[in-house]
């Protein structure tokens, strides 16, 4: 027997709302995964940093490059910022983004007080009032809690990992704090040093981490 006319209008706006809601969802999604959320978690302990050695060579860009493997590298995180990067630099190259950890109260109140992250030109940026930063132990505590980590993905599957990490993420990353010295075949040179401490801030600050190992929490 064949549909009623009824039947078929009923049909065909049970099918209009579903492609409504279908469309409603994959935006909503697109929003979550390109922007993240934002949210707090307690109990998140300092990074772990040991002794290590070795020296990694790696082609890139145009540029021979010399990866010193300084100090071994732990660091469980909460995610409040990431930035990609796309460009030909042979910084942007060798780590396609950064991500911006936080834990100890940073972390466990990033939803309560009202904090402002963002990503400068390779830097993480967090700007609050000072009684927020009272409420959280003072500035210097703020500053030996939060980490810019500029990343360079061990493989292709830890890049990917790595691009798949967004804010409200609870993250755990190992590998290594390095030393990145590489020449061009122009001869060009570049560098760039990890922090090898949290309390430092401003240029030099950021950590630079060869990443072997990626944990979502």
């Amino acid at each position: 027997m064949g549909q009623t006319i009824s039947q078929r209008d009923g049909m065909e706006k049970f099918m209009i709302y579903a492609i409504i809601i279908g469309i409603i969802g994959a935006v909503a999604m697109s929003f979550y995964v390109k922007n993240g959320y934002r949210r707090s978690i307690s109990g998140i302990g300092d990074p772990i940093q040991g002794p290590a050695e070795g020296l990694l060579h790696i082609k890139q860009g145009g540029y021979d490059v010399a990866v010193t493997l300084v100090n071994s590298y732990d660091i469980e995180g909460l995610v409040v910022h990431t930035r990609d990067y796309m460009s030909s630099d042979i910084g942007d190259q060798l780590s396609p983004c950064d991500i911006g950890l936080a834990w100890g109260n940073v972390a466990a109140n990033n939803e309560r007080y009202d904090l402002h992250w963002d990503h400068g030109n390779r830097f993480l940026e967090l700007s609050c009032d000072a009684g927020v930063e009272s409420a959280l132990g003072g500035r210097a505590y703020v500053d030996s809690h939060i980490s810019n980590n500029h990343v360079i993905p061990a493989d292709m599957n830890i890049c990917w990992q790595l691009r798949s990490i967004h804010p409200g993420a609870h993250v755990r990353l190992k590998g290594y704090l390095v030393y990145v010295e590489g020449i061009s075949t122009k001869g060009d040179v570049f560098y760039w040093y990890s922090s090898l401490k949290r309390d430092d801030t401003g240029k030099g600050a950021c950590e630079v981490m060869y990443v072997t190992s990626v944990e979502w929490l």
